[in-house]
Order: structure tokens, then C-alpha cells, then sequence
């Protein structure tokens, strides 16, 4: 299997050698990326935040944040209100392009 481009607005450097989809196929605007991000209720009575940034696997660790660079993650650390307006903006994105698409769940 051979890559051709990577989808990210700029290129990824654990694939240096590939080219964005802008540059290979000349589409300036074209981004596709998957994120994931972790959602947490309110905090029960008694807790503490500081308890979450203790977490082995927390990606402000650098041994963390190097495995997930290796993986091929870049992690970030938006603020609740920064995270929230990046869903609602993802989602009036694709649903945009599935419905001008005419994708429809099976």
C-alpha cells in the first residue's frame, strides 16, 4: 500500500514525504480530520480537578504525548467553551456535505 496525500491542512510530520490533498490535487480548502474528545459531567461533591491531570495516559504528559505523536494523534487542549463551538461548527460542516452528498443511514 502506497499513501498518496494526507487530508490534514498541512502535512503530517511522521508522513513528511506525502503531500496535503491541497497541494497533490489543488484543492486549497480541503481539510478532512477525524478528532475525538473527552466529555466529563459535572464533578460529584467532593472531588477534585486536579485528580484528572494525575492520569498516566493524560496527554499533557510528554511520555503520553509522544506515543500519541507516534500514533499519529495531535492532541490539544481547547477549553470547554473552545471545544464546544468546535463541535457545533463540525457538525453544521458535515451535515452539509451529507446532505449535499444524499448519504442516508442504512
Amino acid at each position: 500500500m502506497r499513501g498518496l496525500a494526507v487530508t490534514t491542512k498541512k502535512r503530517f510530520a511522521a508522513l513528511a514525504e506525502l503531500p496535503t490533498v491541497a497541494e497533490a490535487l489543488g484543492l486549497p480548502d480541503y481539510e478532512a480530520v477525524n478528532w475525538q474528545g473527552f466529555l466529563f459531567g459535572r464533578h460529584a461533591a467532593g472531588s477534585h480537578r486536579a485528580d484528572y491531570g494525575r492520569n498516566d495516559q493524560d496527554p499533557r504528559r510528554p511520555d503520553t504525548r509522544a506515543r500519541l505523536d507516534v500514533l499519529g494523534y495531535a492532541p490539544a487542549g481547547p477549553t470547554p467553551t473552545e471545544f464546544a463551538a468546535l463541535m457545533r461548527v463540525e457538525q453544521k460542516r458535515w451535515t452539509a456535505i451529507i446532505k449535499e452528498a444524499g448519504i442516508t443511514a442504512d
